[in-house]
């Protein structure tokens, strides 16, 4: 029978803390067009992709981490080179103003297109 109590209070507790885990939260409008503004500037169109006439769009899905760096946690592209070249350089990005918005989630969209 203690077990069974054990058990049930086990279970009981493991739901408990898995209902209230933390997520990241979305970062607000301002937050979000600073990040942006930050990302933009770091990257440039890859000279890799202009030779190969590559053309396509990155998204990329990051989070705020407490020492001011971005962390990936998730990005699609139909060019897997790009994709890295983006994540790489998101990832090395660092700025101690950014520390104060830990834990928010910031949604990116880089379009990648050769102008004739």
């Amino acid at each position: 029978m203690k077990s069974r109590i054990a058990t049930v209070f086990m279970l009981c507790l493991f739901i408990a803390a898995t209902a209230f885990a933390s997520e990241p939260v979305p970062a607000s409008k301002a937050v979000r067009a600073s990040v942006v503004d930050l990302v933009k500037k770091k990257i440039n169109y890859p000279e890799f992709a202009i030779e190969q006439k590559t053309q396509c769009c990155v998204v990329v899905s990051m989070i705020i981490q407490d020492n001011g760096t971005l962390k990936v946690d998730a990005s699609n592209s139909l060019s897997p080179e790009l994709q890295n070249y983006v994540v790489n350089a998101i990832e090395k990005i660092q700025d101690k103003n950014l520390a104060e918005f830990a834990g928010q989630k910031v949604l990116i969209n880089f379009k990648f297109e050769l102008i004739s």
